[in-house]
This record gives C-alpha cells, structure tokens and sequence, in this order.
C-alpha cells in the first residue's frame, strides 16, 4: 500500500506542469504572434532603415549590404542571410555590432572579419540573418 501511494505521488508531481495545458498553449500562441509582430520586419526595407540608424548612431559608414531571402518555414517567417561592409574606427564598429545584437529588430551576427590600415579606418564584414514575418 505504501508503495502504490508513493507512485501516485510520484506520478502526481510528474502530471502537475501539465495542468492548465490548453491555456498556457493559447497564451504562448499570443506570445509568439506578439514576438514576431515585434522582433521581426515586415518588409527588408525595414531591416536596412534599423542597420543604417544603427550605424549613423555609432558613427559607421554602410559601404555595401546584400539581402538574400531564404526559403519561407512553415511557421510564418522567412529568413533573411545580410552580408555588409561596414567602416569606421575600431570603437565605433564594435559599438555599432553590440547595438545590432541589442536591437529591437532581430539581428543574429553569425561572423565578422575586419580589415585595416595602420592609419585610417577599420573595414568590417558581418554575416548576420534576420526574419521577415512571411505574408505581411
């Protein structure tokens, strides 16, 4: 009897994050809807106005960005593969990077590579990706 009143314990603990399921399913529903509708662009002109006062705000120069559109998935986004080339000093670009992960429009810095002069400005390539919400 012990035994089987310890299962159901057990059992009991292991059900209880369960509860309430279909709620917490319509919540996060509503969730995700608001995290796109906040996080991703509509349209790639959106994406490159957020890079280019990200970059005036930290005193870089655009010198060349690409959009490539991926395939769409299956839950309402498309990808979005920027490659750019960017210039300014040293502080300004790291700034400028740090203000593209922390930005409002989701930007995912995959890998930089910067290139210089012992004088004069610093030149920076950024792969990233971003999402565009498909169908907007």
């Amino acid at each position: 009897m012990n035994e089987l009143s310890a299962e159901l314990q057990q059992k009991t603990r292991d059900v209880e994050p369960l509860k309430g399921i279909n709620q917490k399913l319509v919540l996060a529903k509503g969730q995700i809807g608001q995290f796109y509708q906040d996080r991703f662009a509509a349209r790639d002109s959106e994406l490159a106005a957020e890079m280019g006062k990200l970059a005036s705000e930290n005193g870089v120069r655009i010198l060349q960005a690409k959009y490539k559109q991926e395939d769409p998935t299956g839950v309402g986004i498309v990808p979005t593969e920027i490659e750019g080339n960017f210039s300014g000093d040293y502080l300004q670009l790291v700034r400028f990077i740090n203000a593209l992960e922390r930005s409002k429009q989701f930007f995912a810095v995959d890998s930089i590579s910067l290139a210089g002069e012992s004088s004069g400005p610093v030149k920076l390539e950024v792969k990233m990706h971003s999402y565009l919400r498909s169908g907007a």
